[in-house]
């Protein structure tokens, strides 16, 4: 899978065809150029081939330096003069291997993208906001090899300006696997840069935390990246997304219902820069006294369902969290699982994370309606909170810039109860635990091993010169404070 220089390369394909099969070709080229060399591909036992007759035909490629890009693909003809090819669409599509790249050892995985020159130079130059996937070969470790895949820029796009090419500033990227081809039983990976937190632990850390709570939460495994030889950053992540799998993973008894992710609303420019912000808010927004589609499609927008125009579930939640007095409590508890909404709320709320829904930037969450049950809640991408940034100790409870509808939530008695209930919890029950401890030193011992300078964690760090354990402790106590107040005796 990683052949080093001067290396022969072996190429095998299992062919089959009732007709019989003529003869097999491997077409290669050393990218850039563009002159093809032909090779006969065999299965009688010979030169490449392993064993005669088993139907797997085998070549193989010269040697070649170190850092040579070779693309390659196989053609084939049947008994009766039929002819075939892999990848169908070659040359549109091809298959790509590179010589001499580096194989990292240790506990993280190796994820490595190779492409033709052509085609990083049109990825360098086309739009960020591209999602146009571009032929790519996808390399798990050193065993795993998918051909045609497809690839392109991932992230928000406040980030994506600096985005230059995928050998270029650091980005984040989506690799799109073909359908018979899966990686994780996943179609796609997304591949994030970490930001902001000088430890590599606090977002994780923080879905830890969420799993504790009993919230679906995500992995964000750590990995080398490469792309086309060059190492990217210390490490990445493979991020889970919220999509179909996830829903099987996390509501297997009910995948199939309705899910909606809060973000901005964000109007760009051609280059890719922000020219615009709104922010997601369940509020009414109308014309003509009727709730107007087109206003939440962008804030709100839906995931993993069939139909992308299909807001029935939205818009009958946002009915009921605008309610008149006399009927608010039901309506809202006939479509919203309050519970598991003020339980998301407290674990943010302990983390001081202020970018999500309940917060005041109101995003980075999504929304899950399963088809017998009441709407739930997802939390998504915690780059802020633990002391990273924006995000002190005595960070408020209940600031005044949230989305009106929830602070109404907020508010009313019966609901703010059960958000004083998971607040409690996490005070007392996670925030002391011992395995916070373990986790940090485990992980960070790992990056030590493995020659990552990771910051300690339990070193000051961040944008509040503490570390992470300290803000815990600070914040715990700032929290025990907030309970105080609303501590009664019956």
């Amino acid at each position: 899978v990683l052949p080093q220089a001067n290396e022969p390369i072996r190429v095998s394909a299992h062919i089959e065809d009732l007709d019989g099969i003529a003869g097999v070709t491997l077409r290669y080229r050393i990218d850039p150029g563009t002159t093809l060399t032909a090779v006969t591909m065999r299965d009688d036992g010979t030169g490449a081939d392993l064993l005669a007759g088993d139907r797997i035909f085998s070549a193989s490629i010269p040697g070649q330096p170190r850092d040579t890009m070779i693309a390659f693909r196989i053609e084939t003809v049947d008994g009766a003069g039929a002819t075939s090819q892999f990848p169908a669409d070659a040359p549109t599509r091809e298959c790509f291997v590179r010589v001499g790249d580096q194989f990292m050892s240790g506990p993280f995985g190796n994820y490595r993208i190779w492409m033709s020159q052509a085609t990083l130079n049109n990825w360098a130059s086309r739009g960020n906001l591209s999602n146009d996937p571009l032929d790519v070969t996808y390399v798990y470790g050193q065993s795993r090899v998918i051909y045609n895949a497809g690839s392109l820029y991932s992230g928000s796009p406040a980030w994506s300006p600096s985005y230059n090419s995928p050998i270029g500033n650091i980005c984040a990227y989506d690799v799109l696997l073909p359908a018979d081809d899966l990686m994780f039983n996943e179609g796609k990976l997304s591949l994030d840069v970490p930001i902001r937190d000088a430890t590599n632990q606090r977002e994780q850390l923080m879905h830890w935390i969420a799993d504790q709570y009993g919230l679906p939460n995500l992995y964000r495994r750590d990995v080398y990246m490469f792309v086309n030889g060059v190492r990217r950053g210390t490490i990445y992540h493979d991020t889970q997304q919220p999509d179909a799998g996830f829903l099987d993973e996390w509501f297997s008894s009910d995948p199939n219902g309705t899910l909606v992710k809060a973000a901005q609303w964000s109007e760009g420019s051609d280059a890719g820069g922000v020219q615009s912000i709104m922010l997601p808010s369940l509020e009414r927004l109308t014309s003509g006294g009727v709730l107007k589609v087109a206003a939440y499609r962008w804030p709100w927008r839906l995931r993993a369902a069939e139909s992308q125009l299909d807001y029935t579930n939205f818009l009958s939640m946002v009915e009921a969290v605008n309610a008149p007095n006399d009927t608010y409590q039901s309506q809202v508890e006939g479509v919203v699982n309050i519970e598991d909404w003020m339980r998301m709320f407290a674990m943010n709320d302990l983390c001081s994370y202020w970018d999500a829904v309940g917060n005041p930037n109101r995003k980075n969450t999504y929304l899950y309606k399963p088809e017998q049950a009441t709407w739930r809640t997802i939390p998504w991408d915690f780059d802020v909170g633990l002391g990273v940034f924006n995000d002190p100790v005595d960070a408020a409870l209940f600031p005044s810039n949230v989305d009106p509808t929830i602070q109404r939530m907020y508010n009313y008695p019966a609901f703010v109860r059960a958000y004083w209930r998971e607040l409690e919890f996490g005070v007392n029950s996670i925030f002391p635990s011992a395995a916070i401890t373990t986790i940090l030193t485990t992980k960070y011992n790992a990056y030590q091993a493995n020659g990552l300078s990771f910051t300690s964690p339990f070193v000051a760090s961040g944008a509040y010169a503490t570390n992470i354990p300290g803000w815990i402790s600070a914040r715990g106590v700032f929290l025990q404070g907030q309970l105080a107040t609303v501590a009664a005796n019956f």
